[in-house]
Formats: C-alpha cells, sequence, structure tokens
C-alpha cells in the first residue's frame, strides 16, 4: 500500500467531510505498488532527467479532486509563510518541473504548485508537506 494510499483510507474515516470527499474521489483512482520511490531516478520525456507529468485522465481527475476539495473546504488561502515553506519544499523535490513549478515523476500530481500550495487544505501527494 502506498502512503497516498494510507493517507487517503485514514481520511476515508475522518469527521471532516471535505477528507472524506477527497479520499473518496482519490481512492477511485489506481495505485500502482511497483512504481518506484519518487527518490529514484527517472527519465523525462526526451531522455535527459526531467519527470514526466501524469497522464492526461489522471491529470484531469486530480485538478478536479484538488478544486472539489479546496471549495468542500471554504476555499482557505494558506498564510504567506506556510506558502513560502511549501515551495522551499518543493524545490528540493527531485520530482519539480520548471519552470513551470508543477509535480510530476511516480507519484506526483501534476498540479500547478504555486496555486496548490496557497490552497490551506492540499497536501503534496509525496508528503514532502500537509494540509493546515
Amino acid at each position: 500500500m502506498t502512503a497516498i494510499e494510507r493517507l487517503m483510507r485514514e481520511w476515508l474515516a475522518s469527521d471532516d467531510p471535505a477528507k472524506r470527499l477527497h479520499a473518496e474521489a482519490r481512492l477511485k483512482l489506481p495505485f500502482d505498488e511497483t512504481t518506484p520511490t519518487p527518490s529514484e531516478p527517472q527519465t523525462g520525456c526526451c531522455g535527459g532527467d526531467a519527470p514526466r507529468l501524469p497522464g492526461l485522465a489522471t491529470l484531469a481527475a486530480n485538478a478536479a479532486v484538488a478544486v472539489a476539495t479546496h471549495v468542500a473546504h471554504g476555499m482557505p488561502s494558506a498564510p504567506d509563510d506556510v506558502h513560502e515553506a511549501r515551495l522551499k519544499a518543493c524545490e528540493t523535490c527531485p520530482n519539480l518541473i520548471l519552470p513551470d513549478w508543477r509535480c510530476g515523476g511516480m507519484g506526483g500530481c501534476g498540479c500547478y504548485l504555486k496555486t496548490k500550495a496557497r490552497w490551506a487544505e492540499q497536501v503534496c501527494p509525496l508528503g514532502k508537506w500537509v494540509g493546515t
């Protein structure tokens, strides 16, 4: 069981309806136990070391879950210090795709991180930071 799958299963039992909604939607997506961890080397689409974005269907599903969760929580913004700390954590992640600031690679969500990190309740799918 992957770390995100464990977290989503915990959220299913949460008293927070937004967490349950997020978990129910996210658990409908496939989890691949054979996928390498994000710290393992990856090959980009052009033969370089850049991580790849998830496929279009996964990108759409991840975006829908993120927006639904954000709306269900009342669309809160993270304070500036939290936003900056989240982006700092992303800077050291091998799954960061620049210059767009997107989360790619194995287990990455494909989100635009400068936006996702601003939404208070969002979590990093790789466990680099949690919601507030």
